[in-house]
């Protein structure tokens, strides 16, 4: 034995034979226990080897003294060696969206609880915050409403613009 750290793999190891297909076989329905004494047991039946679908290829069988068929395409006199699967791609990372503002202007002709009510309805924040949000546009003429990206901004603009509110949207 050689001072190897590892075992040789798989894929470096050379072909061996086949695996033959054994023929089914029943076992005996009578059992002896670990202390001598027989114990009824239901037969058992190996599973017969399944046939290919029709879209599928039957698996080489090889006979006793023969070697593997080589690949089409292969060279003669080549062995047949172990391919592992080819690794699977990693899905694309996705880029983060870019972040857009929801700016509500102050409005002197709407009343105070209707926009209220309007900021609830279209980007359902809490009463309380809808009315924070609302009362810093009544004093300092703008107010943020949500940040988020650039098409639900869009969205959360057109429906105050529906609802006779003006709001903008900026890159945050």
């Amino acid at each position: 034995m050689t001072n190897q750290p590892f075992p040789p793999s798989a894929a470096s190891r050379p072909a061996t034979k086949l695996a033959q297909v054994q023929p089914p076989r029943a076992s005996s329905s009578r059992a002896t226990s670990p202390r001598g004494a027989e114990t009824e047991q239901a037969p058992q039946v190996d599973a017969p080897p399944s046939t290919p679908g029709p879209n599928e290829q039957a698996a080489p069988t090889a006979t006793p003294g023969s070697t593997p068929s080589a690949t089409p395409g292969a060279t003669p006199g080549a062995q047949a060696t172990a391919q592992a699967p080819a690794p699977a791609k990693a899905p694309p990372e996705r880029k983060p969206l870019d972040q857009y503002k929801v700016l509500l202007h102050n409005d002197e002709h709407n009343e105070m609880m209707f926009v209220v009510q309007s900021i609830v309805q279209i980007v359902h924040l809490p009463t309380r915050k809808a009315l924070g949000v609302m009362i810093e546009a009544h004093r300092s003429g703008l107010a943020l409403v949500a940040v988020t990206h650039q098409e639900l901004a869009e969205l959360y603009r057109d429906q105050f613009a529906s609802k006779g509110l003006i709001a903008t949207i900026e890159k945050a």
